[in-house]
């Protein structure tokens, strides 16, 4: 998790000198602050914090402003907030994603459009293929990755078929 929140500041702070000379950047951190899954976000909201304090809430010479957005691990909440970020506070910046579910409803409300996007975990394969844009960045991973890698393993051992059983949870 530090890697990925630090990873973040750090392609946010290469990126500041496209972003025209503000005095104040503005980040707007759209990710899941309520429900179960809130845990994470507001995990990723206090490393973002304790970063920024560390660095003084400064990128390079700009003060930091942030703008946190709650997607209530709903697509069409995280769209909502994350045009609310890009059309009324006007952020640089669009990152803080967790889930690839609410990336995707929301890419299109940010590239092209301005601010430059930086997902911090989802990592869904078209934003990897044929919806790559200069304008977004991945500090995560793809998530077929693992299930691909897992594929091409089975296929060298000649498996064919694999059962999966599971138990009331």
């Amino acid at each position: 998790m530090k890697l990925g929140i630090l990873g973040t500041l750090s392609i946010g702070a290469l990126l500041v000198g496209q972003v025209t000379f503000a005095e104040t950047v503005k980040i707007g951190f759209v990710t899941t602050l309520t429900g179960g899954a809130g845990a994470i976000g507001n995990d990723m909201r206090d490393a973002v914090e304790l970063a920024l304090d560390h660095l003084g809430r400064k990128m390079g010479s700009s003060n930091v402003k942030m703008f946190y957005e709650d997607d209530t691990f709903k697509p069409d909440v995280g769209k909502l907030k994350t045009e609310k970020l890009v059309k009324k506070d006007k952020v640089h910046f669009v990152t803080g994603y967790i889930w690839s579910h609410v990336l995707m409803a929301s890419r299109n409300s940010v590239v092209g459009k301005g601010p430059f996007m930086i997902t911090s975990n989802a990592g869904p394969g078209p934003v990897a293929g044929k919806l790559c844009h200069e304008d977004f960045f991945s500090t995560s991973w793809q998530n077929d990755q693992t299930t691909m890698a897992m594929g091409e393993v089975l296929n060298q051992l000649g498996i064919l078929e694999i059962y999966l059983i599971l138990g009331k949870l």
